[in-house]
Order: C-alpha cells, then structure tokens, then sequence
C-alpha cells in the first residue's frame, strides 16, 4: 500500500511538470499574438472609415425617402396646407459663411413653398423646423460630423471610369432634390453657385460621397421617378 502511494503520487507530479510550457513556446506564441494584433491594427482605420462613409450613405438615404414620405404624406409646410413640397439640398461648396446655404459637409431639408413651388432652395438667415413665412424655407440642417463629405454632384451621369466621377465637367455645385404631393417623383434641380436657373430635365442624379482620408466613395442615386439606390 505504502508503495502504490508513493509510485502515484510521483507519478502524479512528473506529468505535471511535463505539461508546463517552455520559454520558446511562449515567445512563439506572443510572436504570433503580435503579429495579427499589428496586421488588424494597420486595417482598422480603413476598415473605420469604411463604415462610417456607409452609415452617412444609408442615412441619407433614408432622409431623401423621409423627405419624399413628407411630401406624399399628411405632412402639411403651413396649417392646412398641403400644396407645398419639401425638398433635401446638397452641396459641394468647399467652405460657408452662412451655414444656411449648404456646403459638402452639410445637408438641408426644406419647405419648397416659395413661386407655388419653384424646386428651389431659397437660402434664408434662419432656419426653423415650423414654417415660418416665405422668407424661410430651411427646415433643417444635418451637420456631417466625419471625415465624409459631398464631394461631387453628376446629373445623367454615363461614366463608369473608375478614375473619374462624373462624365464630362467634374461637377455642379448643388442639386435641390423636391417632392411635391401626392406625386412620389422626384425634381432634380441641379445648378452651380451664382446660376440664374437650374435645369430641371435630369433623369437622375449621382452624389457621391468621399472619405477625405482614406479617399473612399460611396454613390447615391436619385432618379426623377424617386428612386433612390447606394453603391
């Protein structure tokens, strides 16, 4: 019995000891663990903008179609007055003094209530999320927090290049998307900053979106029968 013990208890504390780990494996495995923990750390920044530039092209999205839901909808610009749009603008501009008046990293929505209505964004000095006279079509501005912006806005774009945005001149300055009941299409007024009259013939439209770091895109399209799709 005495033997049987000490032969077990002996036998127990050497496979013991056979199970630790050496130096060598352990560096093998802080080497390994070094190595994927930099090679996800190199991909997380694109990785990080690749999913902020979706989140901002899903959003706005679903802003154009919230938009497009107010116009066919029961929401009214004024009290009882439901023969008014609503529209979305967006803009290129590399830089504002008014923030009123849109830049790349900014969207506004608005009442089209000015001319019965004119598909136009008319810039006011203030913004109010109640109509507030003819003097005031702002509604809202959505501030991109980001590094994304507008970067480019292509109406009938034919372009597949990947080097090139828009086919032909790079780019207009601004597109005012409107909706107008109860119809759900879409009026595409495209322009550049200090144009008279913007032409309203587009079929569709292309905005693209642009990580300022990474220099990854993302393209919205608007069609003039109010579809809208991301890629």
């Amino acid at each position: 019995m005495k033997n049987y013990l000490s032969f077990s208890i002996h036998s127990t504390y050497r496979n013991s000891y056979q199970k630790g780990m050496t130096l060598v494996e352990l560096i093998i495995v802080i080497a390994i663990f070094v190595i994927m923990a930099g090679i996800t750390m190199s991909d997380y920044g694109n990785f990080r903008t690749s999913v902020t530039l979706q989140n901002l092209a899903d959003d706005i999205g679903l802003t154009i179609r919230k938009v497009q839901s107010n116009a066919i909808g029961v929401q009214s610009t004024t009290l009882l007055n439901f023969q008014k749009g609503f529209g979305i603008h967006f803009s290129t501009a590399s830089s504002t003094t008014n923030i009123y008046a849109g830049w790349k990293k900014s969207i506004i929505l608005f009442y089209d209530v000015n001319s019965f209505p004119d598909h136009k964004y008319t810039i006011p000095s203030s913004c109010a999320k109640v109509y507030a006279g003819d003097q005031v079509e702002c509604s809202e501005v959505l501030d991109i927090l980001t590094s994304d912006e507008v970067y480019a806005i292509c109406p009938d774009n034919t372009s597949t290049a990947p080097d090139k945005v828009c086919a032909g001149t790079l780019d207009n300055s601004y597109v005012d998307i409107t909706f107008l009941r109860p119809s759900p299409d879409a009026t595409l007024c495209v322009g550049t900053v200090g144009s008279i009259f913007c032409n309203i013939t587009y079929s569709s439209v292309d905005i693209f979106l642009k990580n300022s770091i990474s220099g990854q895109m993302k393209k919205i399209t608007v069609t003039n029968t109010g579809q809208i799709s991301i890629e």
